[in-house]
């Protein structure tokens, strides 16, 4: 689909300009953006944690 386009199109810039590493955040919830991440070989490598004060 559209989103597979543009981040293989994005990949193969950074590739060009000899960036070798794309870090992107995505919310746990958003299912959808995080099994197209996966599909295209992004793995986890970390986990960020929020508190909201009331």
């Amino acid at each position: 689909g559209f989103g597979t386009r543009v981040m293989k199109n994005i990949e193969e810039w950074l590739e060009q300009e000899g960036i070798y590493y794309f870090k992107l955040h995505v919310f746990g919830s958003n299912e959808g953006a995080r099994k197209l991440y996966e599909e295209l070989g992004f793995e986890i490598a970390g986990i960020n944690m929020l508190k909201t004060i009331n």
